[in-house]
């Protein structure tokens, strides 16, 4: 399946419930994440601009995006960034296939 890294803000109003009612929400996150097919690899706090980093299997981007509309519909995100992953097999192989592509830049 496809990995994807997660990078999620919350809301001042969602930070400041969990403040008020801390509560480990990676074990929501994680059924959520199953309950639409996916798996999460890892999951992890962070400083700076995102306050939570998830990597996450998914069978396609379609789930991806029910998982992203699901959550943001509620409001409790600020900032949300999706990254496909490529595998090591998969950024060689695109290697070789780009350039084998015969793009020729501009002159």
């Amino acid at each position: 399946m496809p990995k994807y890294l997660m990078q999620v803000t919350y809301s001042d109003d969602a930070l400041a419930d969990l403040v008020r009612h801390p509560e480990d929400r990676a074990a929501v996150i994680s059924e959520l994440v199953e309950r639409l097919g996916g798996r999460v690899e890892a999951f992890h706090h962070s400083l700076g601009e995102y306050d939570l980093v998830i990597i996450a299997e998914f069978p396609d981007n379609e789930t991806v995006a029910a998982l992203q509309i699901a959550v943001r519909s509620t409001g409790v995100l600020k900032d949300q960034k999706i990254t496909a992953l490529l595998s090591r097999e998969e950024a060689v192989n695109a290697l070789k296939r780009a350039g084998s592509s015969g793009y020729q830049p501009p002159s």
